[in-house]
């Protein structure tokens, strides 16, 4: 009984947090830019915040309460205590992934390439000519050199603007190849008819 008065405890202490932190939350991350200056860009959904830090904040005060039974400061001492707060510590792990996801990853969209940040920040650039598409169950993969780069998940709230920018240029590069293609024929036979002309004199 008295491990799920901790746990609920500790839940709603949680909760509390959340609900007092998430007007600062909102504020930090919900800055919209202006699009004439800043180029669009993706992030992944603020539900993986609140779940990381929720997860930051529960299952370390769980593991808190179990180091102190072990080391006898707080009653109901057992020989597996220690272990307990070992493994909490180890739970909250996936939920500090899931805040560097929030926090790091992003994809800015340009006119002629997207620049792509992972969760720990290694920036790279690539070029939409290069650039391949695959859409899968979970988001939408891209390759570049038939070597995977990214995968937008379908959670991220404007996940089809880079698959637009990419089409936008495959479009354009397609209207420039065709009016050259044109632009050179209709030289060639324009050079034919006035050959043919002075053949006929």
């Amino acid at each position: 009984m008295e491990k799920y008065i901790i746990f609920a405890g500790a839940f709603v202490i949680t909760a509390i947090l959340m609900m007092l932190g998430k007007p600062w939350l909102d504020k930090k991350f919900n800055k919209k830019p202006k699009p004439e200056k800043i180029p669009n860009v993706l992030r992944q959904s603020k539900v993986y915040l609140y779940l990381g830090i929720s997860g930051v904040i529960l299952w370390p005060l769980i593991a808190l309460y179990a180091l102190l039974r072990s080391l006898k400061v707080v009653p109901g001492y057992t020989d597996d205590d220690r272990t307990a707060s070992i493994a909490f510590l180890v739970i909250s792990l996936p939920y500090i992934f899931m805040i560097l996801l929030r926090m790091n990853w992003k994809i800015e969209i340009g006119k002629t390439a997207f620049t792509f940040w992972n969760i720990f920040r290694r920036k790279r650039v690539y070029n939409y000519n290069n650039v391949e598409m695959k859409f899968g169950s979970q988001g939408v993969k891209y390759y570049s050199n038939e070597k995977h780069i990214v995968t937008v998940s379908y959670l991220v709230d404007n996940w089809y603007d880079l698959e637009n920018a990419i089409n936008r240029n495959n479009q354009k590069k397609n209207v420039t190849y065709n009016s050259i293609h044109h632009n050179y024929k209709d030289k060639y036979r324009h050079k034919q008819h006035n050959t043919n002309k002075k053949r006929r004199k």
